[in-house]
């Protein structure tokens, strides 16, 4: 099976023609700068994004918990399965996935605590996060009934 990796200029206008084939030009060498980039600093590069990815939803307000989890164990795939075929950067990797995933159960300790509305509609909204309704509804129901009160036609 063959396939045509030039643009299709069927139809076209010429300036269409023009555009179309700068843009594939611009891919074409975006491809080689891919092909020339090692592997590992690419795969680090997307492991880096992750962990961003986790942080970003573990300093929301309130965490989301469950989101952070999956890039967390994203990281943790990539970084304990592939171990040093990473390339030299893989101790610093594994360190940070470390810290992550320690900070990941700070933080979720840190919603557990506390009676105060904060953090029962904290803990009420990781478990809607994880789809744990009645777990939700029953924190909703130790809030204050000033609280609750504008909740009650939801």
């Amino acid at each position: 099976m063959s396939i045509n990796h030039t643009p299709d200029h069927d139809g076209q206008q010429p300036d269409e023609q023009a555009r179309v084939e700068e843009a594939y030009a611009a891919m074409q060498e975006a491809r080689a700068r891919l092909a020339d980039t090692p592997v590992e600093v690419m795969v680090q590069n997307h492991v880096m994004g992750l962990y961003e990815l986790a942080a970003i939803h573990l300093s929301s307000e309130p965490p989301r918990l469950h989101d952070a989890a999956l890039a967390i164990d994203a990281v943790g795939c990539l970084v304990e399965g592939l171990g040093p075929r990473l390339g030299e950067e893989h101790v610093t990797l594994a360190e940070a996935l470390s810290n992550i995933r320690l900070a990941f159960v700070q933080i979720k300790g840190l919603m557990a605590e506390g009676d105060d509305p904060d953090a029962i509609l904290s803990r009420a909204e990781a478990a809607l996060r994880e789809a744990r309704l009645g777990d939700a509804l029953a924190e909703i129901a130790t809030l204050p009934e000033v609280v609750r009160a504008p909740m009650t036609d939801w």
